[in-house]
């Protein structure tokens, strides 16, 4: 019943797994437009749209949204 932050999402693939292991509502952020794109689309062929937010930015954009109950980030610097 957790409420998660995947930070740097990508894909949202991380996001996606949390809603599938039981997350309440995950917020998916990501500065690409490509990946916040690939995050909708990929919320939408999971058909979790109701439990997921992906937001085209940085942890600025999220962090008073918080707090979270998990922060997921795979993030390569």
């Amino acid at each position: 019943d957790a409420y998660v932050l995947d930070l740097g999402a990508g894909s949202g693939v991380l996001g996606i797994a949390a809603i599938g292991l039981g997350a309440r509502y995950t917020i998916m952020v990501d500065t690409e437009v490509q990946a916040y794109e690939a995050c909708i689309s990929n919320s939408a062929l999971n058909d979790i749209e109701g439990k997921v937010r992906s937001v085209h930015g940085s942890l600025d954009d999220v962090s008073a949204d918080g707090p979270y109950d998990l922060v997921l980030a795979n993030i390569n610097a």
